[in-house]
């Protein structure tokens, strides 16, 4: 029966898979078991561990799992070892990490987790690390960062994030980090400098954001990293053109940072220090020429974003300068307008006030005396009685007519003129006729001197039709 069982090839066969995989997980236990470990640690590396081993001392206060073939961490993998200072990961393949996997680990000073397939850092990844002073995650690939990964985090001082593929992290990703001292963001797709995100990171003194994307600073950066005791900015793609020209004025060669900057362009900067061999009026912006007018020349990034505030900054004053010369041509011709448009009425007013009877000296009173059918005419303006060939009245106008008078008889004849009224204002206008008018207006009287012509008899009545009339105001004698 026995010889039976192990001449069957294919129990044979299957009998040996199951000593292999039974010596392979022993093999693993028994290498990184008690033996590998000294009193303060355990060396585990590079023993083809898939998982997190659970039968090693737990008083230990350093475990290297460096080189192994974990994938995940899980809940709890760390529970018995809370006694840990320093646990090394780096260089296995995880690529997830539960919240709650480092849970039991307060005193855990310095966590290596470099080298492993990570993409994105979470809230809760780190939960329970209330300790932690030293992260490292260099070479993994981590585009994104969440707001309050490094809450659980508070002593967090050292973050190595280099060879990574992160563009940008947000303002508030390291807020609450007191004790913040070094950052390690080279070797990533930065392509703006974090202004935000290190502006209130008064403790920082270690700034490494060596070969990125970054094309120009901002003023406000140069007033960072002279905060901060080291910074290197060195093997990025420098556009020195205007946009770094506000950088270019505060660099002064005090800082080491001022000297790794070298240009990439434009082509004629191409390798140049941008402290030694540019000087400020060098950074200019080139402009291009269209098919319609002419315009600055395209910039690489968006014209209203944040960096391009400087080039605003260059145009504006050309554009007040415009708008200022257009509001002050207009108000210079309202003003003659309106200087011209005064004048004409002081013009008129005083014309209109040189003609102008006082109308509380009553109504003048006029005497028509006919003799030889001439009238003459006696005006008595302003209680001034004179006749129409006196001009001259005192404090008053004079006003002379010249009159014919005409009989509504037939065959009386076509009267006589006679040369009364004149005036110094140069025109003549056409007086209307003054015809005889009760008691209540101005009284009138006609005296006949002589009756040559029988149609100018005593009783016959008698009409003055004005012939023409001037106007002169008289000098008024004092």
């Amino acid at each position: 029966m026995r010889m039976t069982v192990c001449c069957d090839p294919g129990k044979m066969k299957r009998l040996l898979v199951l000593l292999l995989i039974i010596l392979k997980e022993t093999g693993a236990t028994t290498a990184c078991s008690s033996t590998s470990c000294s009193s303060t640690y355990c060396n585990c590396a590079a023993q083809g561990l898939n998982s997190v081993p659970q039968l090693l001392p737990t008083n230990m206060d350093y475990i290297i799992l460096y080189g192994n073939e974990i994938t995940a961490l899980w809940q709890y993998d760390f529970l018995r070892y809370w006694h840990l200072l320093a646990l090394d990961l780096g260089y296995n393949q995880i690529s997830s990490i539960d919240s709650e996997a480092f849970y039991n680990m307060t005193i855990l000073y310095d966590l290596r987790l470099h080298g492993n397939q990570l993409t994105s850092l979470r809230v809760n990844m780190f939960e329970g690390l209330d300790n932690l002073e030293v992260l490292h995650l260099y070479n993994n690939d981590i585009s994104s960062i969440e707001i309050g990964t490094f809450s659980s985090t508070p002593k967090l001082a050292t973050l190595v994030l280099r060879q990574n593929s992160i563009s940008a992290i947000a303002a508030g990703t390291l807020s609450n980090l007191s004790r913040f001292r070094s950052l390690d963001l080279s070797n990533n797709r930065i392509n703006n400098f974090p202004v935000d995100l290190l502006a209130n990171l008064s403790t920082l003194s270690h700034l490494d954001m060596e070969n990125n994307q970054m094309e120009t600073l901002l003023p406000e950066a140069y007033e960072i990293m002279t905060s901060v005791s080291t910074t290197n900015l060195g093997s990025n793609p420098w556009q020195c053109d205007c946009r770094m020209l506000p950088f270019r004025q505060r660099m002064t060669g005090y800082y080491f940072f001022e000297y790794s900057i070298t240009c990439a362009g434009p082509g004629s900067f191409q390798g140049k220090s941008l402290l030694y061999d540019i000087f400020p009026e060098d950074l200019t912006c080139e402009p291009t020429t269209s098919s319609a007018h002419t315009n600055v020349t395209s910039l690489p990034y968006s014209m209203c974003g944040p960096d391009s505030l400087e080039l605003k900054v260059l145009f504006l004053p050309v554009f007040l300068s415009a708008f200022l010369g257009v509001l002050a041509a207009t108000l210079f011709v309202c003003a003659i307008f309106f200087a011209i448009r005064c004048t004409k009425k002081i013009r008129t007013r005083n014309t209109s006030s040189s003609t102008h009877v006082d109308p509380s000296a009553g109504e003048p009173s006029v005497v028509f005396t006919n003799t030889n059918t001439t009238a003459t005419a006696t005006i008595d303006i302003g209680g001034h009685g004179q006749t129409g060939q006196d001009n001259r009245v005192v404090g008053s106008n004079i006003v002379t007519g010249e009159y014919e008078d005409i009989s509504r008889q037939s065959g009386s004849g076509s009267g006589h003129r006679q040369q009364a009224l004149h005036s110094g204002q140069g025109y003549e206008e056409m007086a209307p006729s003054l015809p005889p008018r009760n008691a209540a207006g101005p009284q009138v009287v006609y005296q006949n001197g002589s009756d040559s012509e029988g149609a100018h008899s005593a009783d016959a009545p008698h009409y003055y039709q004005p012939l023409r009339r001037n106007f002169r105001q008289c000098e008024t004698a004092h």
